[in-house]
């Protein structure tokens, strides 16, 4: 595959290594639930949509990213890998080809605003260092088996003054 010059990709795209790193990432996690299916399971089930709207492509608002918490915009940044995921299984005929490219590219759109907002509150190679790290967890990730130990849910709520999703 040839390289894409960086100054050729949209701006809402970059950084294009970016892209690549969690293209290869969700490669990576769909094989490794193929070659373990009994210990393959979503990380975010709950949040999965089972239809895609607008909402699903529109970019977030950026005073909404300001906002958000680390912890808030990790879970999106999970969720969001997770929409990749779904998507590379559904094949895009069977969505509408059309809709499965806005979902797709709208979600590609949604981890760079991610990588950015991280970016601007630590700087290039703790945000690098953080994107690493969650993808190379991600790939094998497993369900805890023990009860108890389930993951937190994330629950949200429009804020009145902001308009933003915000944690409940």
């Amino acid at each position: 595959m040839p390289s894409i010059p960086q100054a050729l990709a949209p701006g809402w795209l970059r950084p294009l290594w970016l892209q690549r790193e969690v293209g290869r990432a969700v490669a990576a996690r769909l094989a490794w639930m193929r070659a373990h299916p009994d210990q393959a399971a979503m990380l975010h089930a709950e949040d999965a949509p089972s239809s895609w709207s607008s909402d699903d492509w529109t970019p977030y608002d950026r005073r909404c990213l300001r906002l958000w918490s680390d912890e808030w915009l990790a879970f999106w940044w999970e969720v969001n890998t997770e929409r990749l995921l779904l998507l590379v299984r559904v094949p895009p005929a069977l969505m509408g080809e059309d809709l499965w490219t806005h979902v797709l590219l709208g979600t590609c759109e949604h981890l760079a605003q991610l990588y950015h907002q991280f970016r601007k509150r630590y700087g290039a190679r703790a945000t690098r260092r953080f994107v690493r790290d969650t993808l190379n967890n991600y790939v094998c990730w497993e369900p805890k088996k023990e009860a108890g130990q389930e993951a937190e849910e994330m629950t949200a709520q429009i804020d009145d003054q902001s308009g933003c999703l915000l944690p409940a």
